[in-house]
């Protein structure tokens, strides 16, 4: 009885302290009149936290990029950092349809024509807070979008 006793509140300590997982999505857009401003590509979406996992299998935390090319683009060699210099490349020969979306997961999963899989053993956006760049080929920053707090 006393066992089943300290089991339940280790139990209930581990739900209050937020302990075994995330408790919900934490996403941050851009709000969509900004998407303009930008002529090239730009982060549309950064889901620092997802229900579950953040490193979970073809899915977990992830970063959208959103094209405002006029035409199909090569992204080999565009990659995103976060503040602590952690870089997610686009993937190499990766191609970008104007108006399309491609998802930059942390983990590992299958690639598709719209989501890249860096398939890091830790997580890279913080749930608190970060500011993530997208740099184009050459290195230069494209755009810089900061969330939380």
């Amino acid at each position: 009885m006393r066992r089943r006793w300290i089991g339940s509140v280790l139990v209930l300590l581990a739900v209050l302290w937020g302990c075994g997982g995330s408790d919900g999505e934490i996403r941050h857009d851009r709000p969509a009149d900004d998407a303009a401003a930008y002529p090239t590509a730009y982060i549309a979406a950064v889901v620092a936290a997802v229900d579950g996992d953040d490193l979970a299998v073809d899915g977990g935390e992830h970063v959208v990029v959103a094209s405002n090319f006029d035409q199909r683009t090569d992204m080999g060699g565009w990659a995103l950092e976060d503040a602590d210099g952690t870089r997610l490349p686009l993937g190499i020969g990766r191609q970008l349809d104007p108006g399309g979306e491609l998802r930059i997961h942390t983990g590992c999963g299958t690639e598709t024509d719209d989501a890249v899989f860096a398939c890091l053993d830790t997580e890279v956006l913080d749930d608190g807070g970060d500011t993530v760049r997208l740099l184009d080929a050459a290195g230069a920053e494209v755009d810089a979008f900061r969330y939380g707090e």
